[in-house]
């Protein structure tokens, strides 16, 4: 992703829906995010 207020929003939408996100920048700006579903 290139834009941080969408990986933000998105980000705050799958935490909400019971993921464990971790969100990642790479060297050349871009956001990567990581989505992992948690374990009850």
């Amino acid at each position: 992703m290139q834009d941080r207020y969408i990986a933000f929003h998105y980000e705050q939408q799958l935490k909400e829906e019971g993921f464990s996100v971790t969100v990642k920048q790479h060297h050349d700006g871009t956001l990567e995010l990581e989505a992992e579903e948690a374990v009850w």
